[in-house]
């Protein structure tokens, strides 16, 4: 789709390329937001610090997971939208599919909706994945402390 959307062809298209744009943002946003979901069901299953994690029902987490990982960029891709095509906020646009690029063609809203978002979500990540780590560490040690003691 991104590849579909840098073609010249398309791009002299504004509204099919301002389409494009918005769907390589959602895209491109799901997918860090899934890679958030992904830390925290492993943060939960491993962070816990105890040699046997609790068993978690299957599916009853699915349905959360499904509502974050492409809720939240579905969110700020309607807010993106809003403020491209109303006077919502006035003086600021997204200006989807100009100046011949199918993508967010205005630096401050690329850098608050789509850079921001992704910035937060690997902040998280990272935080969430150091935990995990740091637990299964202090696991992995109590365990062997137990195995010589």
């Amino acid at each position: 789709m991104f590849l579909c959307g840098e073609r010249h062809s398309l791009a002299l298209h504004q509204p099919a390329c301002a389409a494009v744009a918005m769907a390589v943002q959602f895209t491109n946003l799901a997918i860090f937001f899934w890679t958030n979901v992904m830390a925290w069901d492993i943060y939960k299953t491993f962070g816990q610090r105890t040699i046997l994690s609790h068993i978690r029902p299957k599916g009853l987490h699915f349905p959360r997971y499904v509502a974050y990982g492409f809720g939240v960029p579905m969110i700020i891709l309607v807010f993106s939208v809003l403020i491209d095509y109303t006077d919502f906020i006035p003086y600021f646009s997204m200006k989807y599919g100009e100046n011949g690029h199918c993508w967010i063609s205005d630096r401050p809203a690329w850098l608050i909706f789509f850079c921001l978002p992704m910035v937060f979500v690997c902040l998280t990540n990272i935080i969430l994945y150091g935990l995990t780590v740091s637990s299964i560490n202090y696991v992995s040690s109590v365990n062997e402390s137990n195995k010589h003691g």
